[in-house]
């Protein structure tokens, strides 16, 4: 059975028969709730993670309590930071701290080291003079411009001027007057010996990914001709998330009597990335496998690490020519297809990159859920390379989220690489089976369902999570939603679970609590439209119009606000499973049930058309179609009355929330090629909705 894992979103939100009859027999609450903020989940997660000591992200300050001039922390704000990670509070008083010291700084991937010395650069220029004062080195042009981005957003509210240093961004005579100067090595050094950039007046110099640029041999040599033009007093900064013991010794004499901020070999991973790997029967079984993993390579968005760039080409050749989009990107492409390539990955509209070490160091795409070392990494001299394993995997699990890598290994020399790289970094890998791809399909989904404070959407809810899924529940109370929460979390400590109070009758609310559900949870694979009620249980001559109004703004409406606004995302993404809660009340009428069976037939039709419209997607509709299911539900559809719901189910064993639950599972978790697109369940005395055996 394969499910959501680490990486699925499941949103629940049971607005469920039970919870949506209790509103409505007592007051409807329409009022909209306070606006959800679109980076929630991560801010929640941040938070307790920032309170976490251990965390690489804890902090006791505030932004505020830094030093930071207004103008930036107006930047800082807008770009939605809260509080800063440990290395940012560490960092920013010694880099800020005058007379001007040089800086050795080492954390996590994904913690915030650029924003440390971004915030340093902004801080040190004088903005009246109109000369280059920071410089920024960076390994690739891709992090290069990378970083010229988070500049460019911090800065917002100074005068400062920025320049690119990188291929094919200077014309020739050009003097560079820009206060900040972003490049790489190469472009730096011919842009020096052409005297076009002065550095005189350079107050503070900046190396990211400083291990890199000091030990591979070509930027090694540039990065030191470049240093020694800078002045003496020129303040020197060193960033990355590892330094070799080869290396350190180095960067201090590269920056001498710097501070140090550094980590233990055991604080090198972020705890959010779960590390898997897959033994492949041949380098050709290789490609197979990524073949079979494409539909979890687009819930988010992937990267896929190759050796040689003529391997990420040709990998990419095959995957087009089986049907699946995807592109590469390597140092050897043109400097406009390379920007075009990162441009389009940044919007999303690329969801698979095969690319070699170039983007392995630095890039941050928050929407990058799976990275997958389809070659082991390895140094120039074919030993395994944990540093750049550390780097690569890094591209995930950004600043407090989640993510997964996946390691191809395909015989004994490969295998015993990656032994090496999990023993140097004493973290655990964990064997997926290529044979089972019921439990790999379980690594990377997400979910949404509605419906999740009670009866079948609860059970859905704690079903979803046991296999691994991260979960978003909804209903509209919010007390029932929080008691699910805290189940989740304490029974399966390492899912995700945001709740999040929704009234599925309100558009407007339908529409805003989905479009501002949190981070890595945001890119909903699996809807599970469960929200439902039933009333009016009386003949059609006495239906009140409350009643008959409010069946069909639940059952009917509300279905098709939640599908609306979750049909968009998965369009976007090209993928995706809606779970529709029907019943067999839909196919069969019974006394006393002529609204609800009309509903119900409702969603049927609902279920066949969105299938029909969707199918060029691909987004899979499967319609769920319970029979007699007890639940509290059954008490309250007879408003209350324990004896009348007793009667339905006397001298029958009815099915449960978690009979139910299963069947959606199972639903969820086949195979991309597959879709389950109707599921009658039947208690087993029942044959039809009006033709019960009772013993």
């Amino acid at each position: 059975m394969s499910v959501p894992r680490n990486q699925f979103s499941i949103s629940l939100e049971d607005s469920d028969e039970v919870d949506s009859i209790t509103d409505q027999v007592g007051q409807l609450n329409t009022e909209e709730k306070p606006a959800v903020d679109a980076e929630h989940e991560v801010e929640v997660r941040l938070a307790d993670l920032q309170a976490d000591p251990d965390s690489p992200l804890y902090s006791v300050k505030s932004f505020d309590e830094l030093g930071i001039h207004e103008n930036l922390l107006k930047g800082v704000y807008e770009m939605n930071f809260t509080k800063p990670s440990k290395i940012q509070e560490r960092a920013l008083p010694l880099l800020l701290a005058n007379p001007a010291r040089n800086m050795i700084g080492q954390s996590q991937s994904g913690t915030g080291k650029t924003a440390a010395f971004v915030l340093t650069m902004l801080s040190r220029v004088d903005y009246d003079i109109n000369e280059p004062q920071a410089l920024c080195l960076a390994p690739s042009r891709e992090l290069a411009r990378q970083i010229m981005e988070v500049v460019e957003k911090m800065g917002k509210y100074t005068p400062m001027k920025t320049k690119y240093a990188i291929k094919d961004s200077v014309q020739k005579g050009e003097k560079i007057t820009a206060h900040i100067v972003i490049g790489t090595p190469g472009t730096v050094s011919d842009m020096i010996r052409k005297r076009s950039l002065p550095l005189n007046s350079m107050k503070l110099f900046v190396l990211d990914e400083a291990d890199n640029m000091l030990d591979q041999q070509g930027l090694a040599d540039q990065t030191l001709r470049i240093k020694k033009h800078v002045p003496k007093e020129c303040q020197i900064v060193l960033f990355s998330a590892t330094f070799p013991d080869n290396v350190r010794e180095f960067t201090k004499r590269f920056a001498p009597e710097a501070n140090e901020i550094r980590l233990k070999a055991t604080e090198l991973t972020v705890e959010g990335i779960k590390q898997f790997y897959m033994d492949c029967k041949s380098v050709e079984h290789k490609f197979e496998v990524l073949s079979e993993l494409y539909s979890l390579m687009t819930v988010g968005q992937s990267i896929i690490f190759v050796r040689r760039r003529d391997t990420a080409d040709k990998i990419a050749l095959r995957l087009n020519n089986d049907g699946h989009a995807v592109v590469s990107l390597h140092g050897t492409m043109d400097t406009v297809k390379r920007d075009e390539v990162m441009d389009q990955f940044r919007r999303g509209d690329i969801k698979v990159l095969i690319t070699t070490n170039v983007i392995a160091r630095g890039i941050d795409i928050q929407q990058v859920n799976l990275v997958i070392n389809y070659d082991i990494p390895l140094t120039g001299s074919n030993v395994p390379d944990p540093e750049t394993y550390l780097h690569r995997i890094g591209r995930t699990g950004r600043f407090g989220r989640t993510g997964a890598s996946i390691n191809f290994v395909h015989d004994e020399m490969s295998y015993e690489q990656m032994q090496e790289i999990q023993n140097t970094l004493g973290c655990d890998i964990i064997k997926v089976p290529t044979d089972d791809w019921e439990v790999a399909h379980k690594i990377l989904k997400k979910a949404l369902n509605t419906g999740a404070s009670s009866g079948i959407g609860e059970a859905c809810a704690y079903q979803f999570a046991a296999a691994g899924a991260n979960v978003t529940i909804t209903a509209r109370r919010m007390d029932r939603l929080e008691a699910v929460r805290s189940h989740i979390q304490a029974n399966w400590p390492t899912v995700q679970v945001h709740a999040a109070e929704l009234d599925v009758c309100i558009q407007e609310q339908v529409e805003h609590v989905i479009s501002n559900i949190p981070g890595s949870l945001a890119n909903i694979d699996i809807l599970v439209n469960n929200a439902g009620l039933a009333m009016g249980t009386d003949p059609v001559s006495d239906i009140s119009s409350s009643a008959i109004n409010t069946v069909i703004d639940t059952n009917v409406k509300g279905l098709l606000f939640v599908s609306q606004a979750v049909v968009r995302i998965m369009k976007r993404r090209g993928s995706g499973h809606i779970i529709m809660m029907g019943s067999i009340a839909g196919m069969q009428g019974y006394p006393m049930g002529s609204i609800y069976c009309a509903t119900k037939s409702a969603v049927h039709a609902i279920s066949e058309s969105l299938r029909a419209e969707t199918i060029s997607v691909p987004i899979k509709v499967t319609e769920i179609k319970p029979g007699m299911v007890e639940t509290e539900f059954s008490v309250v559809r007879f408003g209350g009355d324990k004896s009348k719901a007793d009667g339905v189910y006397k001298g029958i064993e009815p099915m449960t929330a978690d009979d139910v639950a299963e069947s959606v599972v199972f639903a969820a978790s086949r195979h991309p090629r597959c879709v389950v697109s109707d599921v009658v369940l039947l208690a087993t005395g029942q044959a039809t909705a009006g033709l019960v055996h009772r013993k």
